[in-house]
C-alpha cells in the first residue's frame, strides 16, 4: 500500500512539475510577455560632411535595415527553404520539432537543439539571445503567440532578416550582401542568397572566408533542397552551382579570414571621425552613438580634407628622408646609452654598424637566455627592444593641418598626422601642443598696435642683447645670426626678426600680450608664460588653436569659436541638436586687424614666405600669413588665411628630443603644404575679398628708414595708422645702417 502511494505521488509530481515550472516562468517573465512588443534594431551613426557626402559610420554592429518590399524573392525562397519551409503556413511553433529537440536534449544531458522556426529564432535574437536553457525554450513558447498576433508573416521575416548575424561583424541581410558579394540586395541570385542562408546557424563555421570547404558542402545540401522543392531546375542546378563556386573562390582568394565589416567599410577621414566620435560619446553616450542611428551633419569638407591629407603626407615623407640622418644619430646615442656631445659626428656607416650589433647581440643573447632559462635576460632585451621601437616612432616626422572659416568658426579640415592607424591615432591637430615660434608674433605686435603703444612704423634697434636671469643667461638671436640696426615694425614682422619681437614684448608688456592672445585663441591666460620668450612664441599651442587666433585677425578682430557639428538628427529624422553661434566681443578693433592684415600679406608678397608661396608654389591669390620655426628646428609652422579660410600647418617629431634638421625652417617645410592646399582648393572655396580700409585708418607717407614724416632725400613709403597714432616728427634724413657689431663702438 505504501509503495503504491509512493508511485502515485511520484507520478503526480512528474505531471505537475512542468506545470509549476511553466506557471513560474510565466509570472517571472510577465512584464515581457504582457508588454506591447516593439521591434527595434541597432543602427549605425552616420557622419556627413558639409556637402552631404558620407564621411564614415560609427557602429558596433554593421547593419543596414531594409523593408520587406526591398527583399527579393530569391532571398525569401532561400531562407525559408533553409530555415523554415513551412514558415508561411504554421503559427510560429513546430510542436514536432520542439518535442524532437527536447528528447535530444534529455538524451544528451545538456541543451543541444535550438529553435526550429524563423519566429523562434527571431525571439532568440531579440529576447532570449543565444543561451540554450529550458527557461529560454519556455519563454519562446510564451512569446511566439504574441509575436504571431502582433506582426504579419512579412513583418516577422523582415525583422528576422534585418536582425540575424552573419559573422565578421555583419548584421542583417543587406549588409551581408555587400560584405560577401559586394552587391546590392536586390541583385542577389538564388545561389548567392542560399549561401547567405546557410551562414546564420553557425557564422564562424560556415563563413566562406574562413571555411570554404565546409561551406561548399553545406551549400550543396541547400541547393539539393531547393531542387527537391521545385525552386531550382534540376537540369541546370549542378552546372550553375559549380560555376558559381568557381567564380566566387576567385573573388575571395585574396580576402582575409579575419576580415570584418569595419575594415571593409572605409573611413574616408579617420581623424575627423575620431574627433566627432569623442564629442558624440561625451554628449550622448556609447549606446546612442553606436546603436542609435544618429545622422550627424558636420562642418567639414571631405574634398578639402583629402587634399590636405595627401599634401601633408607627401611633405612628411619628403621631410623624413631629410630629417632621419640627424635623428638616426640621436637614436644611436640613446640605443648605446652613452653621451656624445653635439659637436661629435657619427657617420652613417657607424650608425649602420650599431644597428647590426644591436640586432645580432639581441637575437643571440635572447636565444641563449631561452635555452638556459634565463628569463630575466630575455625580459631585459624585450623591454629594451620595446623602448627602442617607441623612440623610433617618436623620431619619425609627423604633422597636422587645420582649417576653419574665419567668419563662422566652421572647421573645414582637421588632419592629425601622416596616416591614421592602430599605432598612430594621435590627432596632433587638436591634442599636440607645440611652441609656434615666430608664428605667434602677430599677437605680440597686434596687442601693442591696439593699445596705441606701437605702430607699424615704430622703430626698434636690431642689436645683440642678453637677459641675465637667476639660473641662466639668455641671448635671443636671429635666424641669420646677423643684426640690422634700426628696423620698423612692418619689416620686423615680414623678416621675422627675433630681437625686435623681444624688444616689442618689453615695451608692450607680457601680461597685455597674454591677455589679447588668450581672448583671440579662446584659451586660458595662464597657458602663457610671462617672460621675454613669449615674444618668440615659447608658449605651446595646438594647430587648431593657432588657426583660431589667425581667424580672429582675419575676421576683423572678432574671435570665433571653432565647431565641427552643424546639426544632429535621430533615427526618426527629428532634429535633436542644431549649432547656435553665440555673438563674440571683438578683441581687436577693425583698424588693428586691417593693419595686421596688411603686414601679414606683406610676409607673403615680400617677406619670409615669398620665395616658397609665390615663386616655388605659384600661389598668387590674396593671402596673409606668418612662418614659424622653433629653436633647434624642432617645429616648423605656417599659419595664415585667405579671405575665406584660415589654416595652419605644423610639421615636426612627436618627441622634442628630435629635430627636423639644420635649416629646416617653417618657410620651406610647412609653407609649401599651406600654399599648395590653397591653390588646389581655390575652385571649391568661397569667393571672398579682404575687408576694405575702415574709416578709423589713415594712410600716411613716411620715411622707409626712420618711420617719421619724410624729409628731402628720404625713401618714401605709404603706411597705415590708427587715428591719432601717425608720426608728427620729421625725419633728420640721416639714415644709418649697421654693417657689423663693431660699428656700434
Amino acid at each position: 500500500m505504501h509503495k503504491r502511494f509512493s508511485i502515485i505521488l511520484l507520478l503526480v509530481i512528474l505531471l505537475l512539475t512542468p506545470y509549476f515550472i511553466f506557471v513560474y516562468m510565466y509570472h517571472s517573465q510577465y512584464d515581457l510577455i504582457s508588454s506591447d512588443l516593439e521591434y527595434t534594431t541597432n543602427l549605425p551613426t552616420t557622419l556627413f560632411d558639409s556637402n552631404g557626402t558620407i564621411i564614415a559610420e560609427l557602429y558596433d554592429e554593421k547593419r543596414s535595415p531594409v523593408k520587406f518590399e526591398q527583399i527579393p524573392d530569391t532571398v525569401i525562397t532561400a531562407f525559408t527553404s533553409a530555415e523554415d519551409k513551412n514558415f508561411f503556413k504554421h503559427r510560429g511553433l513546430d510542436f514536432v520539432g520542439i518535442i524532437r529537440a527536447l528528447i535530444v536534449d534529455i538524451k544528451q544531458g545538456s541543451i543541444k537543439q535550438g529553435g526550429s522556426t524563423i519566429t523562434q529564432q527571431l525571439i532568440k535574437q531579440l529576447y532570449t539571445h543565444k543561451k540554450r536553457t529550458i527557461e529560454r525554450k519556455i519563454i519562446e513558447i510564451l512569446l511566439i503567440r504574441k509575436i504571431e498576433e502582433n506582426f504579419t508573416k512579412n513583418q516577422i521575416l523582415e525583422m528576422y532578416l534585418n536582425q540575424i548575424y552573419f559573422g565578421h561583424g555583419v548584421y542583417g541581410i543587406k549588409s551581408a550582401a555587400d560584405f560577401f558579394f559586394g552587391k546590392e540586395l536586390k541583385n542577389l541570385d538564388i545561389y548567392e542568397a542560399s549561401l547567405l542562408a546557410l551562414i546564420p546557424p553557425a557564422p564562424n563555421r560556415y563563413s566562406p572566408l574562413r571555411n570554404p570547404r565546409i561551406t561548399f558542402s553545406k551549400h550543396k545540401q541547400i541547393i539539393v533542397n531547393l531542387v527537391q522543392n521545385g525552386h531550382i531546375s534540376k537540369k541546370d542546378a549542378l552546372y550553375n552551382f559549380e560555376k558559381f563556386w568557381s567564380r566566387y573562390l576567385e573573388q575571395i582568394i585574396d580576402r582575409s579570414p579575419n576580415e570584418i565589416a569595419r575594415n571593409k567599410n572605409d573611413d574616408n577621414a579617420p581623424y575627423l571621425t575620431d574627433y566627432i566620435r569623442q564629442q558624440l560619446i561625451e554628449k550622448y553616450g556609447e549606446d546612442v552613438v553606436y546603436k542609435g542611428g544618429l545622422k550627424v551633419y558636420t562642418t567639414f569638407d571631405l574634398k578639402m580634407q583629402q587634399i590636405a591629407q595627401e599634401l601633408l603626407t607627401e611633405r612628411i615623407t619628403q621631410q623624413q628622408r631629410i630629417s632621419s640622418k640627424y635623428n638616426d644619430r640621436e637614436l644611436a646615442i640613446l640605443e648605446n646609452d652613452f653621451y656624445i656631445s653635439k659637436e661629435q659626428k657619427i657617420s652613417i656607416n657607424e650608425i649602420t654598424a650599431l644597428k647590426n650589433i644591436r640586432s645580432q647581440i639581441s637575437d643571440e643573447t635572447s636565444f641563449l637566455a631561452l635555452i638556459c632559462g634565463a628569463d630575466k635576460i630575455t625580459d631585459i632585451y624585450t623591454n629594451y627592444s620595446r623602448f627602442y621601437r617607441q623612440q623610433r616612432q617618436l623620431a619619425n616626422v609627423e604633422g597636422a593641418f587645420t582649417a576653419i572659416e574665419p567668419d563662422s568658426g566652421k572647421i573645414k579640415v582637421l588632419v592629425g598626422g601622416k596616416k591614421f592607424s592602430y599605432e598612430n591615432q594621435l590627432n596632433r591637430g587638436v591634442n599636440s601642443r607645440r611652441q609656434p615660434g615666430s608664428a605667434f608674433k602677430p599677437f605680440v605686435y597686434a596687442s601693442g598696435i591696439e593699445d596705441k603703444i606701437i605702430t607699424a612704423a615704430t622703430q626698434f634697434q636690431d642689436l645683440p642683447m642678453v637677459f641675465n636671469e637667476r639660473t641662466k643667461t639668455w641671448a635671443p638671436s636671429n635666424a641669420s645670426d646677423k643684426f640690422s640696426g634700426p628696423v620698423l615694425v612692418r619689416k620686423a614682422i615680414t623678416r621675422s626678426i627675433n630681437t625686435i619681437a623681444v624688444l616689442a614684448y618689453e615695451k608692450i608688456g607680457g601680461d597685455r600680450i597674454a591677455s589679447y592672445a588668450s581672448r583671440s585663441i579662446h584659451i586660458d591666460k595662464t597657458r602663457f608664460t610671462i617672460d621675454p620668450t613669449l615674444g618668440l612664441g615659447s608658449s605651446e599651442l595646438t594647430p587648431l588653436e593657432l588657426t583660431t587666433g589667425f581667424a580672429c585677425i582675419a575676421n576683423q578682430g572678432i574671435p570665433v569659436k571653432p565647431y565641427a557639428i552643424q546639426k544632429i538628427l535621430d533615427k526618426h529624422n527629428k532634429e535633436i541638436y542644431v549649432h547656435e553661434p553665440k555673438p563674440q566681443k571683438a578683441v581687436f578693433s577693425r583698424g588693428t586687424a586691417f593693419i595686421m592684415n596688411s603686414i601679414l600679406q606683406a610676409v607673403i608678397t615680400n617677406g619670409t614666405a615669398t620665395s616658397t608661396i609665390r615663386n616655388r608654389c605659384g600661389f598668387t591669390s590674396p593671402a596673409a600669413g606668418k612662418t614659424g620655426t622653433n629653436s633647434d628646428y624642432r617645429d616648423a609652422w605656417f599659419a595664415g588665411y585667405t579671405p575665406d579660410l584660415a589654416a595652419a600647418v605644423w610639421i615636426g617629431c612627436d618627441s622634442q628630443k628630435f629635430t627636423l634638421g639644420p635649416g629646416q625652417y617653417g618657410a620651406n617645410v610647412a609653407a609649401p603644404v599651406w600654399a599648395n592646399f590653397m591653390k588646389e582648393t581655390a575652385s571649391i572655396r568661397r569667393k571672398l575679398a579682404f575687408p576694405p580700409k575702415p574709416p578709423e585708418i589713415i594712410q600716411v607717407s613716411i620715411c622707409e628708414h626712420s618711420g617719421d614724416l619724410p624729409s628731402e632725400g628720404c625713401p618714401v613709403v605709404q603706411e597705415y595708422f590708427l587715428e591719432g597714432t601717425a608720426p608728427k616728427k620729421r625725419c633728420s634724413s640721416k639714415h644709418e645702417s649697421m654693417k657689423s657689431i663693431y660699428d656700434l663702438f
